[in-house]
C-alpha cells in the first residue's frame, strides 16, 4: 500500500506552519552576485490542493511552495483591483511579491506538529482565490480603476437583495477607460434566473451610459457556461472585494 498522501495528512492550500526558517536568493552587491537570506517564523502553503492529494508524504524530489506570512505595514494597500496583498487573519498579510521558500513533500510533513489550522474556512476560500487569479498578476493599469472601481459598486456593492446567492460574480475586460465588456457569473443552482439576472444587467447598463460609461457585450451565465478565457483574460470584480482595504485591525471581508 503506497503511503499517505499530503493531503490525507492534513496539508491544504493556505494552510499555515509556525517555523523560523530562511529563505535565501541572490542579489547584486558592487558587482557581484551574492546570496542573501531571509527569515520569517510563520509561512503559508501557496501549492495547490490537487498538488498535495498527488503526492506521498516520503516523496523527495517534488517541491512545494511556502510564503512568508508577514505583519502588515502601512505601506501594505488592501485596495481592491490594485492590490498585491490579501489579509491572512489579524494583521498578518501575504504579498505576492514576497521571496519562495520550497521543500520537498518529505521536509514539509516533518514539519506537520508545526502547523496552524487557525484560519477559518472561508478566508481560506479567499486565499486561494486569490492565489489564483491575483497571485503574480499584472495590476489593472491605473487608467482603467476608477471605471473598474464604479463597476464593482453597481454590479458587487450594490447588487439588489433579490439577487444575492444569484450572482456569484462579475468579470470585466477594460477596452480603455470608459468601455468594457461584462461577464456576469451566476451561482450554479441560480441559472434558471439567467433571463431576469440579463433583464436586470441591461438596466444598469442603460443608466452607466448616462455617465459616458460604455458596457457594450454582455454575457450571464452558469459556471458550467463560462470559458476559460474569461478567467484568464478579464478581472473579477468579487475577487477585487477580498482586498478592501479596511481599518487597520478589522476583518475586511
Amino acid at each position: 500500500m503506497p503511503p499517505p498522501s499530503l493531503h490525507a495528512e492534513g496539508w491544504r492550500q493556505g494552510s499555515l506552519i509556525r517555523e523560523n526558517m530562511s529563505v535565501h536568493y541572490l542579489d547584486l552587491h558592487e558587482g557581484t552576485v551574492v546570496d542573501r537570506s531571509e527569515q520569517c517564523d510563520l509561512w503559508l502553503l501557496a501549492t495547490q490542493d490537487c498538488d498535495l492529494a498527488q503526492t506521498p508524504r516520503t516523496n523527495t524530489t517534488r517541491q512545494f511552495e511556502l510564503r512568508p506570512v508577514l505583519p502588515r505595514t502601512n505601506d501594505d494597500k488592501l485596495d481592491g483591483l490594485r492590490s498585491r496583498t490579501i489579509l491572512v487573519k489579524d494583521d498578518l498579510v501575504l504579498r505576492s511579491d514576497s521571496k519562495k521558500l520550497t521543500l520537498t513533500a518529505r521536509a514539509l510533513n516533518s514539519l506537520k506538529e508545526k502547523r496552524e489550522d487557525d484560519v477559518d474556512e472561508d478566508r481560506r476560500v479567499q486565499i486561494k482565490t486569490w492565489l489564483g487569479l491575483r497571485y503574480d498578476r499584472p495590476a489593472v493599469p491605473e487608467q482603467f480603476v476608477p471605471f473598474g472601481e464604479r463597476l464593482k459598486k453597481t454590479f458587487i456593492d450594490d447588487l439588489p437583495y433579490e439577487y444575492v446567492g444569484v450572482v456569484r460574480d462579475a468579470w470585466i475586460y477594460f477596452e480603455d477607460d470608459h468601455t468594457a465588456r461584462l461577464f456576469v457569473i451566476l451561482y450554479d443552482a441560480q441559472k434558471h434566473r439567467a433571463q431576469s439576472v440579463r433583464d436586470w444587467v441591461d438596466d444598469v447598463i442603460g443608466n452607466l451610459n448616462d455617465e459616458g460609461l460604455v458596457v457594450r457585450e454582455r454575457q450571464v451565465e452558469g459556471p458550467d457556461r463560462t470559458p476559460l478565457s474569461i478567467l484568464q483574460t478579464y478581472y473579477g470584480l468579487g475577487v477585487a472585494e477580498l482586498s478592501n482595504d479596511e481599518p487597520r485591525g478589522e476583518e475586511g471581508y
